[in-house]
């Protein structure tokens, strides 16, 4: 060990201490590298070592990333409103298997990175991915542990004076408690999420250069919109087949329609069990990653508060972590930049989440069409947004004042396309909806006594005495071209089975003289809406650009922190992220759809169980409002840091080496 005297820094003179092994020799290297080779215990062959290396690592872990997304971002989203159908959850009740996802990562994040700070990465990355899978097969339980579906079939059923008893839907309150499985399976995903964008991230880091960091961030999050992308895709053509896979006569275009949801998540199971052993076939590092360090300049905010570790070559202890968080806390730029990746988080989680509820109600589409949509348009997007990124970043060599700038550009340039949200097909006329009941143009009258008829805008006097449920939704087109609930709703007497018509409907009333007040099955015909183009194109431009701000954004977070900080950096912002960011993200749009509902599902005891009908224009703004809100909100903070980052002097860019003092060795930066 040889010692050397510094220059005098702020008047004080401190004592460097260099390691015999420091700078490492190739000899050194050599023994090294015998402990850092690919393989399982005492099998290490040598064609293994052909993958260690930082290409084939970042080859498997944007696999790892594509299932992910797969799972989280493209199978649960697209199956968001089937789970609602099958199970009669409320979109607040299904808004929080989303948002549990983020009560699992926001504390797993932060024990991973301390843990993951000094331990093996690649282990618990293999370890996050079985729990994945485990949670992926723990959502299809559902499936295999109830009965096969009931649907109404026709309703034949006509205007009567009988009435429905209240009786208790044991099934429908057993299928509600499936809730809670659903929940356990989203929080074991969160397990291996977590880890994958902490320590995954923080790994790749390790093992390149800097500079070429965005760009390799950049790759793996390119494959994790990929993988969102297969899961809108199959989990669409996955909900064209009936629910238990028998032949049926209900049309998938029927509002009581349940496709097979539960097969997506199966094969994201499988993919999950894959990829975990391969992970963790790597060591603790790549024998690059020595050379990396060595070679990297300080970027962290000027005035940084240096953490001295009692321990430097074993990591973070758990009792200098508190000292750790508090110093991430008091670098504004790290904590501002982190708190406006939340609100974007906000944003991602909420819309990705219901974006294909959103499409369906807005522009007349189908459950299965509309999540197809919503992968066609926003996995592109992200995908390309991601990708531009980190090539800008890397083409331009942006600093973190320059990959701030980019990333308030971009993010402003999406927050004039929030108009997007007002955009709405024509509806069908729909009586007690969108036009009232033929025989006046106020709200029917009801009777003080019937709190349940009160609020019901599809019961009006020409029904009031036929006792109709809204508990299956049977659409019929009258003869006058409008819309009714149900044959009962319309008011119909008979059925023709022959023909399949409803006659002497009392809600009808004829257009002409030589009409007569009858309807028919199913929705009434409507056309083509135009704007459904124009809508699809500047949603498509909007996420661009909100993804084309995010790499940036993770480069910053990376780099405004010193280099011992950077595990627990990424943990904690995604901590800060999860908690106040994706967490209440679907919670929030869950609130907000429900907000806009205008005729509940309910049984015969009156009670609210999922949502048939929305209002759009309620919907419309309730999503403007959220986005407009949040998104100005993300971007003062972002504003706030580029303000106040001080970039490092040109004094503080050495090799960090060991510092002695009294008691502890640390790395510091001069």
């Amino acid at each position: 060990m040889s010692i050397s005297i510094s220059p005098i820094d702020n008047g004080n003179i401190s004592t460097k201490v260099k390691p015999d092994n420091y700078p490492p020799t190739e000899e050194n290297i050599a023994i090294n590298d015998e402990d850092l080779r690919c393989g399982y215990w005492n099998y290490r062959p040598k064609w293994m070592q052909f993958f260690n290396n930082p290409k084939a690592f970042l080859v498997f872990i944007s696999f790892a990333a594509f299932v992910q997304g797969f799972i989280v971002n493209g199978v649960i989203n697209v199956n968001m409103s089937t789970l609602e159908r099958r199970f009669g959850f409320s979109s607040s009740q299904s808004g929080w298997i989303a948002s549990i996802y983020d009560v699992g990562a926001a504390p797993m994040a932060l024990f991973v990175t301390f843990m993951g700070s000094v331990g093996y990465k690649p282990r618990w990355l293999g370890c996050g991915f079985i729990a994945l899978g485990l949670g992926s097969f723990i959502m299809a339980v559902p499936h295999f542990t109830t009965d096969d579906y009931h649907w109404q079939k026709t309703d034949t059923s006509t205007c009567s004076n009988s009435s429905d008893s209240c009786t208790a839907d044991t099934e429908g309150i057993t299928l509600k408690r499936y809730l809670y499985v659903f929940l356990l399976g989203q929080f074991l995903h969160s397990i291996g999420g977590s880890i994958l964008y902490t320590l995954g991230v923080t790994f790749l880091d390790d093992i390149v250069k800097p500079r070429t960091t965005p760009l390799y961030i950049g790759i793996m999050m390119f494959f994790a919109t990929l993988g969102p992308a297969l899961g809108y895709i199959l989990g669409g053509q996955f909900l064209r087949m009936y629910v238990d896979l028998k032949a049926v006569t209900l049309s998938p275009t029927s509002t009581q329609w349940v496709g097979a949801w539960w097969i997506s998540f199966l094969i994201s199971g499988t993919l999950s069990i894959l990829i975990g052993p391969i992970l963790l076939g790597y060591a603790k590092e790549l024998p690059i990653a020595q050379k990396i360090r060595e070679s990297r300049e300080n970027e962290a905010h000027q005035g940084h508060k240096v953490v001295e570790l009692e321990h430097p070559n074993k990591g973070i202890s758990l009792k200098e972590l508190p000292t750790m968080i508090c110093s991430l806390i008091c670098n504004p730029c790290f904590i501002l930049i982190s708190l406006a990746s939340a609100g974007e988080g906000i944003l991602l989680s909420g819309i990705s989440t219901f974006l294909p509820k959103f499409l369906e109600n807005q522009f007349n589409l189908t459950a299965s069409w509309s999540s197809m949509i919503a992968g066609f348009i926003g996995i592109p997007s992200a995908a390309g947004g991601y990708f531009l990124g980190g090539y800008i970043c890397k083409r331009l060599n942006l600093d973190i004042i320059g990959k701030c700038r980019m990333s308030i550009s971009t993010l402003t340039i999406g927050l004039l396309m929030a108009a997007i949200f007002w955009i709405t097909c024509d509806k069908v006329q729909f009586a007690g909806i969108t036009v009232p009941y033929s025989e006046s143009t106020l709200p029917a009258t009801t009777p003080a006594n019937d709190p349940h008829q009160e609020t019901n805008l599809v019961i009006a006097d020409c029904n009031r005495n036929c006792h109709c449920s809204e508990e299956y939704y049977n659409p019929v087109c009258g003869s006058n071209g409008i819309q009714y609930f149900s044959s009962c709703h319309a008011g119909c007497t008979t059925y023709n089975k022959t023909e399949k018509i409803y006659n002497n409907c009392a809600c009808i009333y004829p257009m002409n003289q030589t009409d007569d007040n009858h309807a028919t099955e199913g929705r009434c015909p409507i056309e083509t809406c135009g704007y459904l183009p124009i809508a699809l194109v500047v949603l498509f431009l909007l996420i661009f650009t909100k993804f084309l701000a995010l790499t940036p954004i993770i480069a910053i977070i990376l780099r405004c922190v010193p280099d011992d900080q950077r595990t627990i950096g990424v943990g904690f912002s995604s901590f800060i992220g999860r908690i106040i960011g994706t967490f209440p993200g679907p919670l929030l749009f869950g609130f907000a759809i429900d907000k806009a509902c205008i005729l509940w599902k309910r049984n015969s005891c009156a009670e609210d169980l999922s949502c048939w009908i929305y209002k759009d224009r309620i919907l419309s703004r309730n999503f403007f409002i959220l986005f407009v809100v949040v998104r100005v909100y993300a971007l003062i903070l972002m504003v706030l840091a580029n303000y106040l980052y001080k970039p490092p002097s040109k004094a503080q860019n050495n090799v960090p080496v060991p510092i002695v003092t009294q008691d502890n060795l640390a790395y510091v930066n001069d």
